[in-house]
């Protein structure tokens, strides 16, 4: 809030504060809903963590979404379907490895190494944030 203040106008780093909470949960739900999806387990563990999941999805890609616009303004059409298309090109192999992944290591462990992987992703909305606009000044394409 204190560098909207000091600053005219909008800060698009502010878009990322709701980003920086679903990369958290992100990784919460992803270990929780492995480690309780065992048939011994009562079904209710994993319908809770599936509210943590849902949240972090929701949160850092709604949020990223925003962050783009603002960022690159005129030219944010560009920016969006370049996301959509590294994010269709992730859906399309995913399901090439995904079932081996899952039949081999066994849900807890396969949901386990997704979310390390979120976890390794993390700090990326921390760190914009803190240098976002240091590297929106090496982008020709925005106009900040």
């Amino acid at each position: 809030m204190q560098r909207r203040l000091q600053m005219d106008g909008e800060v698009p780093e502010e878009r990322l504060v709701p980003m920086m909470l679903g990369s958290v949960l992100l990784p919460i739900g992803m270990f929780w809903f492995g480690w309780t999806s065992n048939p011994d387990i009562t079904w209710v563990p994993q319908v809770i963590s599936s509210i943590f999941l849902g949240c972090g999805i929701i949160l850092v890609f709604l949020q990223g979404l925003n962050y783009l616009i603002d960022v690159y303004k005129m030219n944010a059409n560009s920016a969006i379907s370049i996301n959509a298309m590294f994010r269709g090109v992730l859906a399309a192999g995913f399901p090439m490895f995904a079932p081996y992944m899952f039949d081999n290591l066994g849900v807890p462990w396969a949901m386990s190494l997704l979310g390390f992987l979120c976890t390794a992703m993390v700090p990326v909305p921390f760190l914009f944030y803190i240098y976002g606009a240091k590297i929106r000044k090496w982008s020709k394409y925005s106009p900040s």
